[in-house]
């Protein structure tokens, strides 16, 4: 090892850390931009290299450096998982606000491969801190750094694992009888991506229909996930249902409001009730008083608060309003939940 690099190695060593500081720092802002944006995400990573890593790339074959920690995009480095491939545009937006992008460092994988090239298509955008944030306090020890922002989706993500398993980071270095294969599996994964995106996106159009059509109190809509979970952030019935609820010592949930869709869902087959007019119908025959009385008796027979969510409360009120005129035999609930339900309305 050069005398150069042993003191570049050594310099990097005693200031890891400030790197390591640097991608957690942005793995938290980004983390908060994504949120305050409504973009949905699977993970965010976050690492500065190892020293010994550090140390590797700069022995490369062929590769000599002037000023290390300026040519080397991604000492410190920060990995955000999408779900959907239309949402990385969104997000390079975003980093484009937030950050100056150093443009002849960033690399879009998507652009540099040709048809008959396989690869996974994630964007690699090299920011520095810009503005006003770059004086802040906090900030202000991480302005003459630089981080690479890595962008991709679950599948892209999925792809460079199992191929960094294979060990093929390179087409040359496939075997030509498997060159075919993993061309053709790229193209299924980013095939996949795309229709995943066209699926979300034909799904907010869907909900903004049904959205529609119960705010006009068309309700002759088929239940199913879009319906209910429009219809229970509009429904009067459902408010005043969880209301009482919430009264009686039931905590609801209002961080993740439809994580009992499926029970509602559920029981509303059972019950053959097929539209929303039809669940409607059967939830205003349930008192308040009922109600009420359903969920105190419930809360004092368990002993505890009880935490659930709109969707599941409302399942439970049907069950306990409607089990003497329906066949519950086949309701999946395990059987002392259901001696429980039964037990709050003797």
């Amino acid at each position: 090892m050069s005398e150069k690099i042993e003191k570049w190695v050594s310099e990097y060593s005693s200031n890891r850390s400030l790197y390591e500081s640097f991608s957690a720092k942005l793995a938290e802002l980004i983390n908060e931009l994504l949120q305050i944006n409504n973009v949905s995400y699977s993970g965010i990573e976050k690492r500065a290299k190892t020293v010994d890593s550090f140390k590797e790339k700069l022995q490369r074959p062929g590769k000599k450096y002037k000023s290390p920690f300026e040519e080397l995009p991604d000492i410190a480095g920060v990995r955000v998982i999408l779900y959907y491939d239309s949402d990385i545009d969104v997000v390079c937006n975003l980093l484009k606000k937030e950050f100056y992008i150093i443009e002849n460092m960033s690399i879009d994988k998507k652009n540099e491969l040709g048809e008959d090239k396989f690869g996974y298509l994630s964007v690699h955008k090299i920011i520095k801190l810009k503005g006003k944030r770059k004086k802040v306090t906090e900030w202000k020890r991480f302005e003459n750094i630089h981080c690479e922002i890595q962008v991709r989706t679950v599948l892209q993500h999925a792809w460079a694992a199992i191929s960094h398993k294979l060990q093929y980071k390179r087409e040359f270095e496939v075997p030509l009888e498997y060159r075919r294969k993993l061309i053709r599996l790229s193209g299924l994964l980013e095939l996949a991506d795309e229709q995943f995106s066209d699926l979300r996106d034909a799904q907010i159009k869907a909900s903004a229909s049904i959205s529609d059509k119960i705010l006009k109190s068309d309700l002759n809509i088929p239940i199913d996930s879009l319906s209910i979970r429009n219809y229970l952030s509009s429904s009067s019935v459902a408010s005043k249902i969880n209301r009482t609820a919430e009264k009686t010592g039931t905590i609801i949930i209002t961080d993740d409001i439809y994580t009992g869709d499926a029970d509602l869902i559920y029981i509303s087959n059972i019950m053959q009730l097929d539209t929303i007019k039809n669940l409607d119908e059967k939830l205003k025959k349930i008192s308040l008083s009922f109600a009420e009385s359903f969920f105190s008796k419930y809360i004092n027979n368990v002993g505890v608060e009880v935490h659930n969510d709109i969707g599941h409360n409302l399942a439970m009120v049907l069950y306990a309003r409607y089990y003497k005129e329906y066949n519950f035999s086949l309701f999946k609930w395990p059987d002392y939940y259901l001696d429980e339900l039964r037990n709050a309305v003797k």
